[in-house]
């Protein structure tokens, strides 16, 4: 009926004899087994990837957390990823079913690869064919059924961007302010390394003969930026070393670009 309340299942069995007598009313079973009312999918919660976040690749990966309010169905919990526009993506769209590690109770996460190399995880059954678009914008939605195999639960984030492309650095220069020579510097001479990006970039961490930190001064934004960093007299003589560390707003980090 629809007014019956999820949970445990009551019995009441009242009885008697055709004599007349009555029996003790029982209120559970003899061998305990019970039935339990379940009507309905408790709505998942999708904490990863977040709304108008990012999902990235190449030397990265996203991350996918996600709650369970009860146990799942075998099979049933998958996360879809749903084009919202960009670029044509003739696999849309793409759907994700985690194996039976993900299917119990509680938070599950995990770091998700591109989505063509995530079927060598172990903790997914399947992967429907094709990568992200990069540029465009998806929603992801994650779904299961319990084990009452009521109607699928799902939670869903929105305005995700896929970002498939590393940033690289297009352009480096090193100079310095020596009055004598552009390629030489002394104890008090400023040298300035020049970058510019393949794209809008976070400020970058720049290592100049050694030095980084409050030591190197960092200007600039989006994809062109600028370091200078002052001659000390402890500093070795020879060939300027320089390392760049960038990585871009959807998270790509290149760790220490030594030039």
């Amino acid at each position: 009926m629809g007014s019956d309340v999820d949970g445990a299942c009551e019995l009441s069995i009242a009885f008697g004899d055709e004599a007349g007598h009555a029996g003790h009313t029982l209120t559970h079973t003899t061998d305990g087994t019970v039935v339990t009312i379940d009507t309905s999918t408790q709505v998942p919660t999708l904490s990863l990837p977040v709304a108008n976040g990012y999902m990235i690749a190449g030397n990265n990966s996203f991350m996918v957390s996600f709650t369970l309010p009860e146990a799942a169905s075998p099979g049933t919990v998958q996360l879809s990823l749903v084009q919202e526009q960009g670029d044509s993506d003739g696999n849309n769209s793409h759907v994700i079913t985690f194996a039976s590690g993900f299917e119990t109770q509680g938070t599950h996460s995990m770091m998700m690869p591109q989505l063509m190399s995530a079927a060598m995880s172990s903790h997914i059954d399947s992967v429907s064919p094709g990568d992200l678009v990069d540029g465009a914008l998806y929603t992801a939605i994650l779904s299961y059924q319990d084990q009452a195999l009521n109607s699928a639960s799902n939670g869903a984030q929105s305005g995700i961007k896929a970002d498939l492309t590393v940033p690289t650095l297009t352009f480096v220069s090193i100079s310095s302010n020596n009055a004598g020579s552009s390629s030489k510097a002394t104890v008090g001479d400023t040298i300035t390394v020049t970058v510019r990006a393949s794209e809008s970039i976070n400020e970058p961490e720049v290592t100049i003969a050694g030095a980084r930190g409050d030591e190197v001064k960092v200007s600039g934004g989006d994809a062109n930026w600028t370091a200078t960093y002052t001659v000390q007299g402890q500093d070795e003589d020879g060939a300027v070393s320089l390392a760049i560390e960038f990585s871009d707003v959807a998270g790509h980090i290149c760790n220490g670009m030594p030039l």
